[in-house]
């Protein structure tokens, strides 16, 4: 590319010198058409550099403005989601762990994993005890099952065998790494321990303690203004796509995780390896 430019900086020279001495030349000659030519070698000679110039100017202008995009071409900055991506959330073996008829577990996984309560407990707006009442009320009848479920639910999470050594190569590596997870408080205290890939990061952002959850833009301009993540050098792994869709309007690469080699290879695309 350099050779390219000085090739074509040394033809507009020799263009330029070229026009310069046929407007002397026909300066000093006394033929019929000299004059003619004197003139068009003139105009060159003035118009030339003016629209190089101008040229310059267009290109200078369209470089500016796309120059954002292009520095940011190379990702530097990568964003875990934790459920599904670095650890695995499994309530429904967990439940299956408990000695209740088939009718009963499923009704504690409405009352309790897949109830709307749940989701707002990513929030974390409530005391967790709050929303423990909430999961209750949500099936009175089972209030002895429900309290027992959930006095041991840190065993629906286990983290996965790559999580750590992954995170920890692509920080050596030299990327920024980040945390960006819907997690409710209790469930989030009573695993943290447990995953040790977080010593890694550069930064993390768990919903319940910044009271905003994914998919709804705050929780995302928390992470980039609180880290100062330029999102056109980041990507964002997630399982869930109404995730992702939410990070794009940021500018944010996204890919959809559904296993370790497939994530690898989407982020390898990215010139992440």
């Amino acid at each position: 590319m350099k050779n390219l430019k000085r090739a074509g900086a040394l033809i507009v020279v020799l263009l330029l010198l070229l026009l310069y001495g046929a407007t002397f030349f026909f300066a000093v000659t006394d033929s019929p058409d000299s004059g003619t030519w004197f003139r068009i070698s003139l105009a060159g000679t003035i118009f030339v550099p003016l629209l190089l110039y101008g040229y310059l100017l267009v290109v200078r202008f369209f470089q500016k403005r796309t120059s954002p995009e292009e520095s940011s071409a190379c990702v530097d900055s990568i964003i875990f989601d934790v459920g599904m991506v670095l650890v695995n959330y499994d309530w429904k073996s967990y439940l299956d762990t408990f000695p209740y008829p088939r009718e009963v577990k499923e009704r504690i996984g409405q009352a309790v994993f897949a109830s709307q309560t749940w989701n707002e407990q990513d929030r974390g707006d409530l005391p967790p005890d709050e929303y423990v009442r909430q999961f209750v009320k949500n099936d009175p009848q089972l209030e002895k099952e429900i309290l027992q479920v959930l006095s041991t639910n840190e065993r629906t999470i286990s983290v996965y065998d790559y999580a750590e050594t992954w995170v920890r190569y692509l920080k050596e590596k030299g990327f920024h790494l980040y945390i960006l997870s819907n997690y409710p408080e209790r469930l989030l205290e009573k695993t943290r321990p447990d995953m040790t890939f977080l010593k890694y990061m550069d930064g993390i952002v768990f919903s319940s303690e910044v009271k905003q959850i994914k998919p709804e833009p705050e929780i995302y301009q928390t992470l980039l203004q609180t880290y100062k993540i330029h999102p056109r050098r980041a990507v964002f792994l997630d399982d869930r796509q109404a995730n992702l869709d939410a990070a794009a309007k940021f500018g944010i690469h996204t890919i959809l995780f559904h296993d370790f080699k497939q994530a690898a290879a989407e982020l390898k695309k990215l010139g992440v390896e």
